[in-house]
């Protein structure tokens, strides 16, 4: 359904610009009804009063999963804030992991993760994101559409509402429920490329059919915005309340730029044609516990040393980069082995008993992926330091694995992923 391939990166302007400046496009003429029912619901929007055409949100949330039952498994606060057409950018944060942000600048499309680290998105993911953030905005149907079709009424939440389909310039078509009375757009669904961490750690698909539900709108500078916001993608939903809203504000524009782990990742390129990858990385501050356990007791030994070293972390305050634990193999004489386990953290902390400060050493280090189960990891070390031997790259300490799978979520050893690094000179 969707072209993975990346688009150039001098690709990026226009199509930011075929999107952003869609007005123009050659619009296909909807059906009478369909174009009635939109043009009230530009209406009860309404037009800000303000000439700076700005937007800064702020707000709470709460991240659900289906098998966790109905208590929030992540809460935390929200910033957004839009410049026009040219910039957006989302931060969450949370009390034990370090910040999320996602965004829109200079024709880039991104994203920064606590586990996955920074992304650019390119082709079909670059197109719907940057549709996505200007409808959040609350851009006009025309910016973004080039076809409007009525698809009748059905039921939602118990009540009527009409259904568009509303087909965008380019990928799929997206569905509008629209509350007749009131003309307010209820709910929108769209196709959305889903965040690695979900996909790495809890198995989702690559792309998620998402449900964006509105409700609470309220009228700020001229112009009605909803206060919550509900995203639903598979068994994940996400729940976001607005406590301040401002339109017309002065934006700080070093938040509105790209960040520059960002514009790093942007510039970097691999050998997509190999499993084996040589990264450069930065030193990564770690809570662990180093012990000795034979190689046959290690995954038990594991199942308590990393709810120890969270426990720690979390009594100290730090946040954790991300919630991926890692195992690092400082030596190995016969089965005896001599682990450190562990999980990055944002800053070093105090050590507390066997937890101490560590870190995942800076520079140069041959990377790759392992799907299956953890009784394989030991071939696929070993065939990592063939592979780095065939390139004549010299290790220079332990070999790690980070297991970013959530077995609990995904009971298929098979689909488990496990990322594995050696350190060379």
């Amino acid at each position: 359904m969707h072209d993975p391939s990346p688009a150039p990166a001098n690709a990026r302007a226009p199509t930011a610009l075929l999107l952003l400046g869609a007005a123009v496009l050659p619009q296909a003429k909807p059906d009478a009804a369909a174009a009635e029912l939109l043009a009230r619901v530009e209406a009860a929007r309404g037009r800000p009063t303000k000439a700076l055409d700005t937007l800064a949100v702020e707000g709470v949330f709460e991240l659900r999963f289906d098998e966790a039952g109905s208590e929030p498994v992540v809460s935390g606060t929200f910033r957004e804030s839009w410049d026009g057409r040219t910039s957006f950018r989302h931060t969450s944060s949370m009390p034990d992991v370090v910040d999320q942000e996602r965004g829109f600048a200079d024709g880039v499309v991104w994203e920064i993760e606590p586990n996955a680290g920074a992304k650019v998105h390119d082709g079909a993911e670059e197109v719907v994101l940057e549709r996505y953030f200007a409808l959040l905005r609350g851009a006009p149907a025309g910016e973004l559409y080039r076809n409007v079709e009525s698809r009748g009424t059905r039921e939602l939440a118990g009540r009527p509402h009409v259904v568009l389909t509303m087909t965008p310039p380019e990928g799929a078509a997206d569905m509008w429920w629209i509350e007749p009375e009131s003309a307010r757009v209820a709910r929108i669904d769209l196709e959305l490329p889903t965040s690695r961490d979900c996909v790495f750690v809890f198995g989702f698909p690559e792309w998620s059919e998402a449900q964006v539900r509105f409700g609470d709108w309220k009228r700020f500078d001229g112009a009605d915005f909803p206060c919550r916001r509900t995203v639903r993608m598979g068994s994940m939903e996400v729940s976001m309340t607005c406590t301040k809203v401002e339109r017309g504000v002065a934006l700080d524009p070093a938040r509105q730029r790209l960040p520059e782990v960002v514009v790093k990742a942007a510039a970097r390129t691999s050998d997509a044609s190999s499993p084996y990858e040589l990264v450069d990385r930065a030193a990564q501050p770690t809570a662990a516990i180093r012990f000795q356990c034979k190689a046959s007791e290690l995954m038990a030994t594991l199942a308590t040393v990393f709810p120890e070293v969270i426990g720690c972390v979390k009594e100290s305050g730090a946040k954790l980069a991300g919630g991926v634990p890692y195992t690092r193999i400082l030596g190995r004489d016969g089965d005896q082995l001599d682990v450190e386990a562990g999980i990055p953290i944002a800053k070093a902390i105090p050590g507390k008993g066997r937890v101490k400060s560590s870190e995942l050493p800076a520079g140069r280090a041959l990377m790759t992926w392992h799907f299956g189960p953890y009784e394989e990891l030991r071939a696929a070390h070993d065939e990592l330091r063939r592979q780095a031997a065939a390139r004549k790259l010299q290790p220079r300490g332990g070999s790690w694995e980070t297991y970013w799978t959530d077995p609990g979520m995904v009971p298929d050893p098979a689909k488990w992923r496990t990322q594995l690094f050696l350190p060379v000179e």
